[in-house]
């Protein structure tokens, strides 16, 4: 008998997880096509253009991304200005696995960045929302450092 109520418990979850996930599929269904405007200009017409002296959605969406290459001589560029909210990219130019660490040598992890690049074309990003400097190194080979400047 405990099997038997053991098994109503399993299905009865299961019917439960189910419910629930149709309940959220449906609300983002109906949250998209509450966002769709239907289209009433006729066929073959141009379409509208309307001006705003705000940015668009998508624009201020936009991504700003700035790179920077680990070579085998170090960080390139080793200095790198970039504006608030830009997400920074490193990107392995070698066979060796190697980290990018806030600080400098003699003080590790005096920032946020903790990341590693363990082969060729491996990346490590962070987005910079705070205006500053932020020194960082190559523990492995410690020589290897770098500076990110945040503009307000």
């Amino acid at each position: 008998m405990a099997m038997k109520n053991d098994a109503s418990i399993v299905n009865a979850a299961k019917l439960r997880r189910q419910s629930l996930s149709a309940a959220l599929l449906s609300i983002i269904v109906l949250a998209m096509a509450g966002c769709a405007q239907p289209d009433h200009s006729p066929p073959g017409a141009a379409p509208k253009i309307e001006s705003s002296t705000q940015p668009t959605p998508d624009a201020a969406a936009a991504i700003i991304k700035q790179d920077v290459k680990v070579t085998p001589l170090g960080f390139d560029p080793s200095r790198l200005t970039v504006a608030r909210g830009t997400t920074v990219v490193w990107t392995s130019d070698i066979n060796n696995a190697c980290t990018i660490v806030s600080g400098v040598p003699q003080k590790p992890g005096a920032g946020p960045l903790e990341g590693v690049l363990s082969a060729q074309s491996a990346t490590y990003s962070y987005k910079f929302d705070i205006p500053g400097e932020y020194p960082y190194f190559n523990e492995i080979q410690p020589g290897q450092a770098g500076t990110i400047v945040v503009s307000p």
